[in-house]
Formats: C-alpha cells, sequence, structure tokens
C-alpha cells in the first residue's frame, strides 16, 4: 500500500516542477478541492440512505433532539 502512494506523490511533485502561471495552478488546486468535495458528498450520501436520514431527521437535530 505504501509503494502505491509514492508512487501518486511521485506524479504529483513531478508537476511542481513545471513553471505554470499562477492562474493555471489556481484552476490545478481548485480541480483538486472539487474531487475532494464529491468524495466526501457521495460518501454522505451513501451514510444518509444507510440511515435512512431525511429534511425531518436534520430539523430534529436542529431542535436538539
Amino acid at each position: 500500500m505504501w509503494q502505491l502512494k509514492v508512487k501518486y506523490i511521485h506524479e504529483i511533485l513531478k508537476m511542481f516542477r513545471y513553471d505554470l502561471p499562477q492562474e493555471q495552478w489556481d484552476e490545478i488546486r481548485e480541480m483538486i478541492a472539487q474531487y475532494f468535495a464529491d468524495k466526501v458528498t457521495k460518501e454522505v450520501d451513501a451514510l444518509w440512505d444507510e440511515k435512512g436520514w431525511s429534511e425531518e431527521t436534520m430539523k430534529e437535530w436542529a431542535k436538539g433532539n
């Protein structure tokens, strides 16, 4: 498992050797952030489905119940 992570880290570090304009670095940063946001959203959606939570559940949580 660790070897696999090292490979990916190496690939990411290779990107940083390029002298890209700040705008492109900002775009890359946004793409990475969006990737992780999408992953979290999918995980939370699956949890909500698994637990059977709904909008009513959120209202109850907001009330402190």
